[in-house]
């Protein structure tokens, strides 16, 4: 749950916490907010139902199920660097 904070006495927009993280402005969390990037999955898989992607020296799967689910699975290959 977001709680605003009141900060009369320090004349800036009311700051935002949530569980476990330390309080910020409203314009910072609309800022982070406006800076995530999304894709649509239409747009990932192009009319495939699998995916895959690197992370490190990993291999993960993402897979689009027939009930239009997503499953990321890490795979069994791995990328060996040198």
């Amino acid at each position: 749950m977001i709680q605003a904070r009141d900060t009369a006495h320090g004349g800036g927009p009311p700051a935002v916490s949530a569980p476990g993280e330390s309080a910020r402005s409203l314009s910072d969390a609309a800022q982070t907010r406006s800076t995530t990037r999304r894709w649509r999955s239409a747009e990932l898989f192009g009319g495939d139902t699998l995916i895959e992607t690197e992370h490190g020296s990993a291999v993960y799967q993402l897979r689009l199920t027939p009930m239009g689910k997503l499953m990321l699975t890490k795979s069994r290959r791995f990328l060996f660097l040198r």
